[in-house]
């Protein structure tokens, strides 16, 4: 279970404290569109949406291109992102139902708040693989679904 642990922890700290470089520093080279995630799941309208963008394998789940804190409503949430570069992305998301600003976990480290990949990915004891959450942004617009849980 420590892998667990310690790659929960991991992706909690990255959607937390993530830095992210933002919209101003994405390559302004090639073609890009908008991204729109959408994030279901969510029980009640309390807390906020952590979520997080990758666009490699190697920053998978360590080094986010962007991250954002939402608002719920009506037990959804809503990420715009303009002007994405064409390319390979995966988003991480959890629901911090109390907003304290962590995704909190039981004694084992199994988070006890939802939480999810694009592309419905989990992991077994830990994350899933970046090939089971990579989405292909190719499109003037691109809508995709998260559902946490």
């Amino acid at each position: 279970m420590s892998n667990l642990k310690s790659a929960t922890c991991g992706l909690l700290l990255l959607l937390v404290s993530a830095s992210p470089i933002g919209p101003a520093a994405y390559a302004q080279t090639g073609e890009s569109g908008r991204l729109v995630v959408t994030i279901t799941g969510m029980e009640e309208d309390k807390g906020s949406v952590r979520i997080a963008l990758f666009d490699s394998e190697k920053s998978f789940t360590r080094e986010a291109l962007d991250a954002a804190v939402l608002p719920v409503s009506e037990r959804r949430s809503e990420w715009i992102l303009e002007h994405l570069p064409f390319g390979n992305y995966a988003v991480a998301v959890f629901h911090d139902e109390n907003d304290n600003g962590k995704l909190d976990r039981n004694f084992l480290g199994i988070p006890r708040e939802p939480y999810g990949f694009s592309n419905d990915a989990r992991g077994i004891f830990g994350p899933p693989h970046w090939t089971d959450a990579r989405f292909q942004h190719d499109t003037p617009e691109k809508r995709i679904e998260v559902r946490v849980r």
